[in-house]
């Protein structure tokens, strides 16, 4: 079994992805944030965008719906619909960066304010079954992580498509 983070390690962690966010997006050109690897692959902005939106609704929302019911059902959010109403891909990088630390900013607080008696709590997600709020703030951190791996692996498709055949040649 892995180890289980403390709450202060999941809100030192959770503060941290703001600033590498705005520390990749500060190394690209304005197009490249808008830039798709892919058909239907989301963007640097749309990746942001989604982050934002997930601390609002899946992470605190599911939080919450913990701590005020027993047992409640979870609901599950449609991402891609989220994404296609949210146009983050058409938005200014540097706003969406300041929404994503506002959000942010709020749900570290929240998370810091939890105590460890909570962490028991538990709801009902359709398709994992009985979840946590520990294990939801464990896979809080892994899907920053996971959106940091996808950034990162754009940028490299980005550069890959403007390298090319003599990538990793060097």
């Amino acid at each position: 079994m892995g180890t289980s983070l403390e709450l202060g390690q999941v809100a030192s962690f959770l503060r941290t992805t703001p600033s590498v966010l705005r520390v990749f997006a500060g190394g690209l050109p304005e197009q490249a944030t808008a830039w798709h690897p892919g058909a239907g692959k989301w963007c640097m902005r749309e990746v942001i965008g989604h982050l934002t939106e997930e601390d609002k609704r899946d992470f605190i929302g599911r939080i919450r719906l913990m701590l005020d019911q027993k047992e409640p059902h979870l609901p599950v959010t449609d991402q891609e619909e989220v994404a296609r109403m949210r146009r983050d891909c058409y938005k200014d990088i540097d706003r969406l960066l300041q929404e994503f630390a506002v959000v942010r900013t709020e749900s570290v607080a929240f998370v810091s304010e939890l105590k460890e008696a909570m962490l028991d709590r538990w709801g009902i997600h359709p398709k994992i079954g009985r979840l946590r709020i520990i294990d939801l703030l464990h896979e809080w951190i892994y899907h920053d992580l996971n959106h940091l791996r996808q950034i990162s692996a754009n940028i490299q498709s980005l550069l890959w498509e403007a390298f090319g055949k003599h990538a990793g040649l060097l």
